[in-house]
């Protein structure tokens, strides 16, 4: 399940072994052409050591 909070949606993974990675894949429907950014972000409750790494960004572009 994810949460929804105007523009930005929020969802859960479970627990990853260290080292271990998750790919989730996205649709949207766009409601115009253009641009949109897309910026996802892993967070934990324990400390990392490399917490540069845990951030993904794209620009997408939209067409109808």
């Amino acid at each position: 399940g994810c949460i929804r909070h105007g523009n930005e949606i929020t969802w859960s993974q479970p627990y990853l072994a260290d080292g271990a990675s998750v790919q989730d894949t996205i649709t949207v429907r766009a409601t115009g052409a253009g641009l949109a950014l897309v910026l996802a972000e892993a967070t934990s409750a324990s400390p990392d050591p490399n917490p540069f790494n845990n951030i993904s960004l794209a620009v997408v572009e939209m067409t109808l």
